[in-house]
């Protein structure tokens, strides 16, 4: 049976009101994912049992030896396992009459793959005969995706993985391109589940610490791959939505939220909408906040970054007038010594230093240098960048005998 029931025990007489439902990903068993090896406690049985009593919690095993899964054959492969797993799930909660109890998935890396699939294909599965495995797409409540590589793995990442899949990859180059960044087969998958977000609380997460093998060491999967951009946007406007109708338009965590979905935008290289958010947000945050306040701050600079990513000679006069506002603003607020004035002080000497406007860029390099004394926090991130920017502006100008003091200075 690929699904296995950990817990509840059937002496304990307990009554389930949702079904947590594992699925491990590449090289792992259902058993070993959620494990640690050297002590052998189980999270899902040794820890999420105890802390969720009234749960039922299932794991799902399907074979993900990387000699089989990837190849020129991965999308049906993923396609057999999800609809295994939908098989599988619906027979079992059929069985047992709780077809219609909430689940929530926890996926492991590739495992998050197979989930998806398998609930595009459960809300195609619209048919009478079909119901019970309709129900999983209905009954989904939540995922938690762990890892799992949305957009790809990234052909290098491929060799902090297990010397199994080392050993594949050698022997078979076309394996590394089905799971590779933007492939046709995650792609379709991404597209055929994106219709279903708004039905599901999703929570994605990502490696945190780098996976060491050998002299090699990364994340496997990338934080873009495991959290994409596009669900970022959703849960934003999401956030946004709700601040705004419970909040109000004008309360400081709504504008916060929009700052946030600004940066989306710029991060999808959507500078132009960004651009259109920010500008009635800093209006209203001027107005009920106040020029000197946090948040205040905070739109000026997302709207100076977003002027100078769109580019044009417009922009960047209005980023340049924006960011001496910006400073002056910062250092009322937060004092001449703060790392948010050093960073703003220092956007303005490069934009004078772009544009052939070396004195003025100096001036402002040796402001930041002749403050910057006053705070050892910022000194040696922030004095290497000025160094080595007033070393090419002297150098551009002839004066080299000033490159002696700024040594000293530094």
């Amino acid at each position: 049976m690929t699904i296995k029931e950990i817990s509840p025990s059937h002496e304990d007489n307990i009554h389930p009101i949702v079904d947590i439902v594992a699925v491990h990903g590449l090289d792992e068993s259902s058993h070993s994912a959620w494990t640690d090896a050297p002590t052998g406690c189980c999270w899902l049985s040794d820890l999420l049992a105890h802390d969720m009593p009234r749960a039922r919690i299932l794991t799902f095993d399907y074979k993900a030896d990387a000699t089989t899964f990837f190849g020129s054959s991965s999308s049906s492969r993923i396609s057999h396992h999800a609809q295994t797993l939908l098989e599988g799930l619906g027979t079992h909660r059929y069985l047992e009459s709780c077809t219609e109890r909430p689940i929530i998935f926890i996926c492991h890396g590739l495992g998050g793959i197979v989930v998806k699939k398998a609930l595009v294909t459960s809300a195609a599965s619209t048919t009478m005969k079909l119901s019970h495995l309709h129900s999983v797409t209905t009954s989904t409540f939540g995922l938690l995706f762990l890892g799992t590589p949305h957009e790809g793995i990234e052909k290098a990442k491929w060799y902090l993985l297990s010397k199994g899949v080392k050993g594949i990859l050698r022997q078979h180059s076309q394996l590394v391109a089905s799971m590779e960044k933007n492939t046709e087969t995650l792609q379709s998958i991404t597209e055929q589940f994106t219709p279903l977000l708004k039905q599901f609380y999703i929570h994605n997460f990502w490696e945190l610490r780098e996976t060491v093998h050998g002299f090699s060491k990364g994340y496997v999967v990338s934080p873009s791959s495991a959290a994409p951009v596009d669900e970022s946007e959703r849960l934003i406007s999401h956030v946004l939505d709700a601040r705004k109708r419970i909040l109000g338009e004008e309360h400081p965590y709504t504008l916060w939220s929009m700052n946030d979905l600004s940066k989306v935008y710029c991060a999808q290289s959507y500078p132009k909408d960004a651009l259109e958010l920010l500008i009635p947000t800093l209006d209203v945050a001027v107005r009920t906040l106040g020029r000197s306040h946090i948040g205040t701050l905070m739109t000026m600079s997302n709207l100076v970054h977003t002027h100078r990513m769109i580019g044009t000679p417009s922009n960047i006069r209005t980023a340049e007038a924006m960011l001496g506002d910006l400073i002056s603003a910062q250092i009322k607020s937060l004092g001449p010594s703060h790392p948010d004035v050093y960073g703003a002080k220092l956007q303005l000497a490069q934009m004078y230093e772009r544009k052939g406007q070396l004195s003025q860029a100096e001036i402002v390099y040796r402001d930041i240098l002749s403050a910057e004394g006053e705070s050892p926090g910022p000194r040696i991130h922030t004095s290497l960048k000025v160094k080595e920017s007033l070393s090419e502006i002297y150098h551009m100008l002839g004066r080299l005998e000033a490159m002696p003091q700024v040594d000293a200075k530094l």
